[in-house]
């Protein structure tokens, strides 16, 4: 019996991040600003980690760009990219299609309400 619940558990760890990644396509990642590798209107390039891979994404049809909880437009985000004025960014993409709709500079503030974009209105 013990032999079948450890056979058990490693098969369900083993595939378990088989199961993320079909259970929670659409995720926020958090990186830090320095692994935030080229931003533009066509794309964004980033490694979660220093030693990580590259993960190239695309822009879905209609983006939203904030600094903390305030919508901002490109031309701002782009700004901020170069500055690197925050220690983190939140990229919120969908890992099947590769396409991101949200980017964050210096993360949410959780005690303040966001702010809706217009992008989206």
């Amino acid at each position: 019996m013990k032999t079948l619940i450890l056979m058990f558990s490693l098969l369900t760890i083993g595939s378990s991040s088989a199961w993320a990644d079909n259970l929670l396509p659409y995720i926020e990642m958090p990186i830090e600003s320095t692994n935030l590798l080229a931003f533009s209107g066509q794309g964004i390039e980033f490694k979660e980690c220093s030693t990580c891979p590259i993960t190239k994404l695309k822009p879905n049809s209609k983006v939203a760009f904030y600094e903390h909880n305030t919508p901002i437009d490109i031309k701002q985000a782009t700004e901020l990219f170069v500055s690197k004025k925050h220690d983190t960014v939140s990229i919120f993409y969908n890992r099947k299609t590769n396409t991101y709709d949200k980017v964050v500079f210096g993360g949410h503030i959780e005690i303040e309400p966001i702010q809706p974009h217009p992008n989206f209105q």
